[in-house]
């Protein structure tokens, strides 16, 4: 599940495709469940992830970032919880 919000988080901040979108490329079976598992393991919401600024502002870490290795943002790796699916 991890990897897959992983993915999700990355694909939103590239603002290339709608949440809809994402959800169903990265495995999940509806834009609700994506947002839950994203709430659960990075503590924000889609809606959240976009409105933080860090598509707009590239280097910009979102709001709670704990990936740091991905395309949006520069902050040094924090720990990442162990996958859990």
């Amino acid at each position: 599940m991890q990897r897959r919000v992983e993915r999700a988080r990355t694909l939103l901040l590239q603002g290339r495709l709608s949440a809809s979108q994402i959800a169903l490329e990265t495995g999940f079976a509806h834009q609700s469940h994506m947002a839950h598992w994203m709430g659960r393991l990075l503590g924000v919401t889609p809606r959240e992830l976009v409105k933080s600024g860090a598509i707009s502002q590239p280097g910009a870490a979102p709001v709670n970032c704990e990936y740091t290795s991905c395309d949006s943002c520069s902050n040094s790796l924090r720990s990442i919880p162990p996958d859990t699916a």
